[in-house]
């Protein structure tokens, strides 16, 4: 977007100025509300001071404006804005007119000049570097207008004999909208009178593969028409057309032929929806011909495979004009039995043509007679519901000319030469639109169903079978969508509300009944597995077999698809089949079985992930009172690596093994919760592991006063989450009980420990002098105990605190000796944090290069360790380098990336750090009024988890942005704020650079004399602290000129 008067650019301010400009614009000169305003230039996220910050980019504008000699068209009153601009004046609206009128003329060489013209105002994207939901909407609206006139004038000069001057756009626009009909057609007719008849041909033919693979339809009747008049060569092609988008007169054209040959095939559906990669596989194996040209659809009772195999044999049947059969071989019917080959030969054989009384009597014999029969003919064969290779290889003819399709639940791997299609559950959008096309045949659905249906979809686990019926229900009823959702939430088993009658379990029944008595068994098993897939050895575990016997089983469910395998070894079920599988284990088994097929594999969770955990973290907080499980199982890893890699594939498992299950005992739940401490840490999983800990106190509670060490432990480590979860009184007050239980059961390691805890919880608040305490005794403590892991976390939090305090140079050799015990110990984890702290201290110190050394050392390592929540605090801090050298667009990248990760693990104390540093991008970027709003944000998560250090941060920000917008009441607010919060925490720095601002601004409002005290006390606070970094003696020195200045002036 830009401004232009007499010939010269002029400048327009920020991009969220900017974006106010393209609001006012597109209203055309009506008046826009400030709800309205803020809407489409903040989207759902307008900051806390919208209102304001859009009357200070309204008054920016009014002043530019004002330079033009224009300032008198922007108005406004207490609700509304307005700009008057005459449509010559905008572009857009100068495009507009120029199409409008093109439509009213009839001559069509001034049509064409006309839309040509339109096209020559755009340069470039429409309100390119802006963003929002609006704006996309009008840039989206705008660029579809102009393909439209473009395709529009290319019509127009091709009705002009202008082919030879429009192919090579015709060309572009057809491969930038390759199934858009009028265009090919253009482009078709171009290419034939410029005696390119071939490739007019080929581009038909392109055409028509394109939208069967990825819309699943035919061509339309206009482009038929036109191919078929080309194949005529019909003469009066060769005049130009007036014909909208190059077709011909219906009246021109023959009537199609009657087929005469055999066609049985269902009638397609029309509801098919999706499933476009499938097709574009069918009709691939189409065009190239094998000697055996079978495809096995295979895949779950009612995921669609005889739609699947139906919608694409009408699109393949142009291409067998001598016959297209179907046959239902009704392997899973619950009325009728599985017909046999012979009598399946004599049914096609009759279709063909054969009289009954001519058929062969045996099977074999019948099989030739067939082959013999399809040798010469091009047909399609779709045989639906097989039971087995068995059943259907004697119904394969001979001929490569012929295409047969076959479904089966089973995958029929050894039907030789077929090739397979494995059929799953369609992507979320096909399966709601599915519903959506489904329901609105009797009513319609608004535009706040969709969430609704989003969530009926998933609950039906996207099954089509599922979705149809419960579409089809939902439609002849009364209600709305999101009642039927709610109901699906609400419902224990989603089968119970949308099975009724049972098409789905009967379906799935059938499936079950054709197993073998020990496959049964392992379905039955597995579907009482506590989490979300199984292994091998859970899978021998709460099966009681041998491996080899519940191998067997596994394969014939996988291969009857009642059983999923979405990685190598890793089993699941889909929703709908455990539902069902569960239901069967609860009928057919007794509850003692069912207790001791899940305390089995629960024993071997608890087993592995104890092993695991203690070669992983061998330094990790124990309360040493897991029981080793007997028997115990073979081993899957031998390095800390692979036990650490074990726990991260069994994660899902190990934390659904960690709660408690109805019916079986819940030492289990209890020892996982501490087994799986450091592994929840690096999961980022915080949320969880204050539940899982809170439900394992509860447990140790009530089991006495004698289980006070667990109890210890278990506070320490719920203390170490709510921190994160910016809890910090709660935090306070667990590290406070751990501390007071340690004490009464005289357990120096577990008081040490706790005196940690509740001096980082004092440092990560901001209450630096506690922190200090704490973390002095504990240091002691753990030097009693001769913890060399515990001192060197002691050192870490030390270092920090120093480092808040600004004496860098003793920060630094904190954390160079943390770093130094956790490098002997070989404990990567904690040595990325003490590598990112050292980098931190560096960029305090205004030296980015060293800062970024260690950064990028420490983010290595947090990668080696799949550390997530590191990882993402250090990609905050490298955004912090970026900023520091003067890069703020670099930083923002950097800050997004930062910001995805924290939504994810709820790390809310981090996500205020960013917040604020996204800020402070803003305010690099002369962007002050975005700046607040990030601020904003940032003070609100620092409030809502009392984190006196960010809040601090945040007032500093509010106050520079407040600053430069030129709103010094609030700016000296904010100042006063900074200055305040910093004097408590102690942090001489960020006071003395408050006190500062304070002065700047008092002198701007009240004069040089007013000032003097904040500088002084300014000043005072600069010499205290030493020359600690370049920066800071920078801004002692502007301290010593003003007083000099002002003490002169006096």
């Amino acid at each position: 977007m830009e401004l232009w008067v007499d010939d010269a650019r002029q400048p327009l301010g920020t991009i969220k100025e900017r974006c106010v400009l393209a609001v006012l614009l597109g209203a055309e000169g009506a008046a826009v509300s400030t709800d309205v305003m803020i809407a489409r230039v903040w989207d759902d996220e307008p900051p806390p001071t919208s209102v304001d910050t859009l009357r200070t980019y309204v008054s920016r504008l009014r002043r530019r404006l004002r330079n033009t000699g224009h300032a008198a068209r922007l108005s406004s009153d207490s609700r509304t804005y307005r700009l008057q601009v005459e449509p010559e004046e905008v572009d857009f609206r100068r495009f507009r007119l120029l199409r409008e009128r093109a439509n009213d003329t009839e001559d069509p060489a001034l049509a064409a000049e006309l839309l040509r013209e339109a096209e020559r105002l755009w340069r470039g994207q429409p309100f390119a570097g802006l963003s929002g939901l609006w704006i996309e909407s009008i840039r989206g609206g705008l660029e579809e207008q102009r393909r439209q006139i473009r395709e529009r004038r290319v019509h127009l000069e091709l009705g002009l004999g202008r082919h030879a001057e429009v192919v090579v756009e015709l060309r572009d626009l057809a491969a930038q909208h390759p199934v858009a009909e009028p265009v090919v057609a253009d482009l078709m007719l171009a290419l034939y009178r410029c005696g390119r008849y071939g490739e007019a041909l080929e581009t038909y033919r392109r055409t028509r593969a394109r939208l069967s693979s990825e819309l699943g339809a035919d061509p339309g009747p206009d482009l038929e028409r036109l191919h078929t008049r080309l194949l005529r060569r019909d003469p009066a092609l060769a005049v130009p057309a007036r014909v909208p988008g190059g077709s011909v007169p219906r009246e021109a054209l023959p009537e199609r032929p009657v087929p005469s040959a055999p066609d049985t095939l269902l009638r397609d559906t029309r509801h098919f929806i999706g499933r476009r990669a499938e097709l574009a596989q069918l009709l691939r194996e189409d065009e190239v011909g094998t000697a055996l040209p079978v495809t096995v659809i295979s895949g779950l009772a009612g995921v669609g495979k005889t739609c699947l195999a139906i919608h694409a044999s009408h699109l393949m049947r142009a291409n067998y004009p001598d016959g297209r059969l179907y046959l239902h071989l009704h392997a899973h019917d619950a009325h009728e039995s599985p017909i046999e080959p012979a009598e399946a030969l004599g049914s096609l054989l009759v279709e063909m043509g054969v009289p009954s009384p001519q058929l062969a009597a045996t099977p074999d014999l019948r099989a030739a007679q067939w082959r013999r029969t399809m040798a010469d003919r091009r047909a399609l064969i779709v045989l639906d519901d097989v039971r087995d290779a068995a059943q259907v290889r004697l119904l394969l003819p001979g001929s490569p000319r012929c295409r047969v399709l076959v479904t089966s639940r089973r995958r029929l791997t050894d039907l030789e030469g077929a090739r397979s299609l494995s059929l799953r559950v369609p992507n979320t959008a096909d399966a709601a639109a599915l519903f959506t096309r489904i329901a609105e045949e009797v009513r319609e659905l608004a535009d706040a169903d969709h969430a609704p249906v989003a969530e009926i979809v998933k609950r039906c686990g996207n099954h089509p079978l599922a979705i149809q019926l419960t579409a089809n229900r939902f439609r002849h009823r009364a209600g709305r969508v999101r009642d039927l959702a709610a109901r699906l939430a609400e419902a224990p088993r989603t089968l119970d509300v949308i099975d009724a009658p049972p098409g789905i379990s009967m379906a799935f029944n059938l499936s079950y009944t054709e197993l073998g008595s020990v496959a049964q068994l392992v379905f039955r098993r597995l579907a009482l597995h506590p989490g979300p897939d199984v292994g091998r050895a859970a899978a021998v575990a709460i099966c009681g077999l041998g491996p080899d016997e519940v191998a067997r089983g596994i394969d014939e469910l996988v291969e009857s698809h009642l059983l999923e395998e979405p990685a190598h070894d890793r089993y699941r079920f889909h929703d709908l089949v455990h539902d069902f599988a569960l239901h069967t284990a609860y009928r057919e088994d007794s509850a003692p079985e069912r207790v001791e097929a899940v305390t089995r594999v629960l024993d071997l969770y608890l087993d592995l992930a104890d092993r695991a955990d203690r070669l992983a973290y061998p330094y990790g907080r124990r309360s040493g009172l897991v029981p080793v499980p007997v028997p115990r199982t073979e081993v899957p890893f031998e390095t800390p690596e692979a036990a650490e890699e074990w726990l991260d594939r069994e994660r899902f498992n190990l934390v659904a093994a960690a709660r408690p299950v109805p019916g079986v005992a819940s030492e289990h739940a209890r020892h996982l919760a501490e087994v799986l401490a450091r592994s929840l840490l690096k999961w980022g999983s915080w949320g969880l592991a204050r539940d899982l800990y809170t439900a394992a106190l509860a447990e140790w509670r009530a089991a006495g006063p004698g289980e006070a060490r667990a109890a210890t432990h278990l506070l320490i480590e719920r203390a170490s989450i709510q921190w994160r979860l910016g809890a910090h009184e709660d935090a306070f007050l667990d590290a406070s009980e751990a501390l007071t239980l340690a004490e009464g059961a005289k357990d120096r390691r577990g008081q040490a420990e706790a005196l940690a805890e509740i001096g980082a919880t004092h440092l990560r608040a901001g209450r630096f002098p506690a922190a200090r305490d704490h973390l002095d005794r504990a240091l002691e403590m753990h030097r009693e105990i001769d913890s060399p892991h515990g001192r060197a976390g002691i050192l870490l939090h030390l270092g920090v605190l120093n480092g808040h305090l600004r004496k860098y140079e003793r920060a630094t050799d904190l954390l160079l000796a943390a770093r130094d015990v956790y490098e002997r110990l070989g404990e990567r984890r904690e040595l990325v944090k003490v590598l990112n702290n050292i980098g931190e201290i560096f960029l305090l110190r205004d030296d980015p290069d060293n800062a970024e050394r260690y950064y990028l050392e420490s983010l290595e390592a947090a990668r080696q360790s799949n550390a997530q929540a590191e990882y993402a605090i250090l990609v905050n801090n490298l955004g912090q380098v970026e900023l520091a050298r003067g890069n703020p667009h670099a930083a923002l990248h950097r800050y997004a990336q930062a910001l995805h990760v924290y939504g994810q693990i709820s790390d809310l104390r981090s996500e205020a750090d960013t917040r604020i540093n996204v800020g402070l991008a803003h305010l690099a970027m002369h962007d002050p009024g975005e700046a607040l709003a990030h601020f904003a944000r940032g003070r609100a998560i620092a409030e809502r988890i009392d984190d006196r250090l960010h809040r601090q941060r945040a007032a500093a920000g509010f106050a520079q942005a407040y600053f430069d917008l030129g709103d010094l009441v609030e700016a000296r607010a904010e100042y006063r704020t900074s200055a305040d919060l910093a004097r408590g925490l102690g942090t001489v720095l960020e006071e003395a650079r408050a006190l500062a601002g304070l002065a700047r601004t008092t002198e701007a409002m009240d004069g040089a004399a007013a000032a003097r005290a904040h500088w002084s006390s300014a000043l005072a606070g600069y010499e205290r602290l030493g020359a600690a970094t370049s920066s800071a003696t920078a801004e002692a020195d502007e301290a010593r000129a003003a007083l000099r200045r002002i003490d002169g002036d006096g």
